[in-house]
């Protein structure tokens, strides 16, 4: 649905990981309540939470939604389909037929999720969450195709900005997995700001490149640093939990990825 809004209405990438964020806002404050719940599934999430809102489990978790699961699968299905990217691919009839199934499985996963927390938050955090997704996606009609700051070097290799990618999505994750440890005796404060100076530096690096010889190669090498330290964060937290048989679903569909992934640099060369 994002996409095809996004390809619909001429918009870019940044609209796409606004609308992201406004997903994320709808998935864990409005249908899954993690963000206010404080023992989510079970789950401490109480670190950092004040006015009933756990503030960096909100931060990470949506940040998380925006790009892993919106911004970066667009970005690998449009790699795999570069000739038309920047057209819809749904009938209005399709996009009308997402749009209801999105929204019963909305309803779903709400009641699905209250009857397993018992957990229902109050109608300010309600109202609050929803004057929110609508700012977010007014303001994704709003904003240029392209936001970039100007003086930068060349753009450099894939492999490079690969690494970027790679590394910014590697300490996101592991600021990310502080929070269940009640950020390792680190104020809730220093992982808020780590979480917001590595989206800036990411920020500071990517929109400076993005307009100049940048191609579908870098574009990839985006997408694939932050999968690899995704799969290898998923990898290293199930192997703490000490689940076999977890760890060895995860090792192969990890080796399936990285073997789709590889075919698909190839195609793009």
């Amino acid at each position: 649905m994002i996409r095809e809004i996004a390809r619909r209405n001429h918009l870019g990438w940044i609209s796409i990981i606004l609308l992201g964020i406004a997903f994320g806002v709808i998935e864990e404050c409005l249908l899954l309540q993690s963000v206010f719940n404080p023992n989510f599934l079970g789950n401490d999430l109480t670190y950092g939470r004040t006015l009933g809102v756990n503030w960096v489990w909100a931060e990470y978790i949506i940040g998380y939604h925006a790009i892993w699961s919106i911004t970066i699968p667009i970005l690998v299905t449009e790699l795999i389909f570069p000739n038309k990217s920047a057209h819809p691919w749904l009938s209005k009839t399709g996009l009308g037929i997402t749009a209801v199934v999105y929204l019963l499985m909305s309803v779903a996963f709400y009641s699905t999720f209250v009857k397993l927390s018992g957990f229902t938050t109050s109608l300010v955090h309600y109202l609050v969450a929803g004057g929110i997704v609508l700012g977010l996606i007014i303001s994704s009609f709003y904003l240029p195709l392209k936001i970039s700051l100007k003086n930068h070097s060349n753009t450099p290799s894939s492999f490079i900005t690969g690494l970027l990618a790679f590394g910014g999505s590697a300490v996101w994750l592991i600021f990310f997995s502080l929070i269940f440890k009640n950020g390792a005796g680190l104020p809730s404060w220093i992982i808020e700001l780590s979480g917001l100076l590595i989206v800036m530096i990411l920020w500071f690096f990517i929109t400076g490149w993005a307009n100049r010889s940048w191609d579908n190669n870098h574009r990839f090498s985006l997408a694939f640093g932050g999968l690899t330290a995704s799969m290898l964060f998923g990898l290293v937290t199930l192997v703490q939990a000490g689940n076999q048989l977890d760890i060895i679903c995860q090792v192969i569909f990890i080796l399936i990825a990285m073997g789709l992934l590889f075919l698909l640099k190839k195609r793009l060369k």
